[in-house]
């Protein structure tokens, strides 16, 4: 009887089965002089209000992806698996923190105010104690959070609002002139809300795009094709007060697909500085020929506004296209283009241009 373990010895020779390690698949997006590019998603749910994850998943998918902060955002009033998992809106970040912690992730302690389509939806982050803002009118929800130095912004603006209905409530208004809202979701996962947009451009509201998932994330692609929509802070550094000071500040981005939106003083030079053409590599008494390249995970498509220069340039990202450029021989080439999918409002792209001497 004493031999009888012995029949485990050969399993004691087999590689333990686990899991394959968690890879992180950095995001490629050029930073401003003096500012870093904070790839931020700050509208996620967990299994604490109505979505399908557990609070350390949601780290490990931002890890993955090339994220750098996230804040989990679950509803104070929608708490619909209180029958399974209690209601304390607290446990998402303390169950993340640590998690976040060793993985290297700006983790924001954040919680969204839900009320009716009418009403509206409102993130606030940088919390103390989420259910210290809790209050039937959402005003005063908003004051409260304002009062722990959260930052607040509106979430989908417009969502389920019928067409020939108001978007923007008195409400609202009243918020931003106490200056208690300070930023406007004006892309949700993959909609735009357009239609508030030119509104948004007359405020000093800050820019937000975020994925607002409920579902598991699906692993990266090659440069982040099926990427979620983001926030791009342009952070002073990469820490948690720098990205609130930033989102306080309006140095934002959105990235949302294949398109780029924000406010021109901000994603022009961000553009600029994805697009490097290099110095003519060839020239002749009728023409220059010279690199452009994408250092970027966001493929960028131009089209000619002046100058000389191809009337349209499609540059993929992280690659490389030559650009030929009919010039006399002692006359300087300037090329203007409008960048087709980045947005500084409705129907007003971004501009970049670059000068050849020759």
């Amino acid at each position: 009887m004493h031999r009888s373990w012995l029949w485990l010895l050969p399993l004691a020779s087999l590689p333990l089965l686990a899991a394959p390690p968690v890879v992180r698949t950095e995001i490629r997006l050029p930073n401003l002089p003096d500012l870093v590019t904070l790839k931020c998603d700050l509208h996620l749910h967990t299994v604490f209000s109505d979505g399908e994850v557990w609070p350390p998943v949601r780290v490990i998918e931002a890890w993955r992806d090339g994220l750098d902060a996230i804040a989990l955002t679950d509803h104070i009033e929608y708490q619909p698996k209180t029958n399974d998992i209690p209601s304390n809106l607290s446990r998402p970040y303390e169950l993340a923190a640590g998690v976040a912690r060793e993985h290297g992730l700006l983790l924001i302690r954040g919680a969204e105010i839900t009320k009716s389509p009418d009403i509206g939806h409102y993130n606030a982050i940088f919390l103390t104690n989420i259910l210290d803002i809790a209050h039937d009118d959402v005003v005063e929800s908003v004051r409260l959070a304002h009062q722990q130095g959260a930052f607040v912004f509106w979430n989908h603006p417009g969502w389920r609002i019928a067409p020939d209905q108001p978007i923007v409530r008195p409400h609202q208004e009243q918020m931003i002139a106490s200056n208690w809202l300070h930023g406007i979701e004006l892309w949700n996962d993959d909609t735009p809300y357009t239609n508030v947009w030119p509104w948004a451009m007359t405020t000093k509201l800050t820019w937000l795009g975020n994925s607002d998932y409920h579902r598991p994330i699906p692993p990266p692609t090659e440069h982040h094709a099926n990427h979620r929509t983001l926030t791009l802070v342009l952070a002073r550094e990469r820490t948690v007060p720098a990205l609130r000071e930033a989102l306080f500040q309006g140095r934002t981005l959105i990235w949302s697909g294949n398109l780029l939106a924000g406010r021109r003083e901000w994603l022009e030079p961000f553009v600029a500085a994805c697009l490097q053409l290099d110095p003519p590599h060839l020239r002749d008494s009728k023409r220059v020929v010279a690199e452009l390249r994408n250092v970027s995970d966001v493929p960028l498509e131009l089209v000619r506004l002046e100058g000389t220069g191809p009337a349209t340039i499609s540059v993929p990202a992280g690659r490389s296209v030559l650009v030929r450029i009919a010039a006399p021989t002692n006359s300087p080439a300037r090329l203007v283009y409008a960048v087709q999918n980045a947005l500084c409002g409705p129907g007003e792209p971004a501009r970049v241009q670059w000068t050849i001497e020759r």
